[in-house]
């Protein structure tokens, strides 16, 4: 599983249009991180320590991007 510091290494990645990210390591302190990461289409969040927040301000940061959170 990745954890946020994995999430800011993945930022540097441009030409991601799809990520998936598993695992409770990646939490809110991602968030900001994942929010610049403007290219993406979809992203897909399936059991992380993401909040219910931190998914709202994904949306706002993201609004061209469909993001999901699976428990």
């Amino acid at each position: 599983p990745i954890s946020d510091v994995g999430v800011d290494f993945l930022g540097r990645a441009s030409s991601l249009s799809t990520l998936w990210l598993t695992g409770p390591k990646v939490t809110d302190m991602a968030v900001p991180l994942l929010g610049k990461m403007d290219q993406l289409n979809e992203l897909v969040l399936l059991q992380t320590s993401i909040t219910g927040d931190g998914l709202r301000t994904l949306e706002q940061l993201l609004p061209a991007c469909s993001v999901d959170s699976i428990s």
